[in-house]
């Protein structure tokens, strides 16, 4: 993994990993992370 993160740097690149799977974004553009606009709770009654 070491080697990898090393080439990762070298090129510029950005990387994710989630549950295993990686990422690699081969570019260097910011990567701007897309979510759900958080939600207020709705009340008990």
């Amino acid at each position: 993994m070491n080697r990898f993160m090393a080439e990762i740097d070298r090129r510029g690149y950005q990387v994710a990993e989630n549950s295993g799977q990686i990422v690699i974004f081969c570019n260097r553009a910011p990567v701007r992370w897309l979510t759900r606009p958080a939600t207020t709770p709705t009340p008990l009654s």
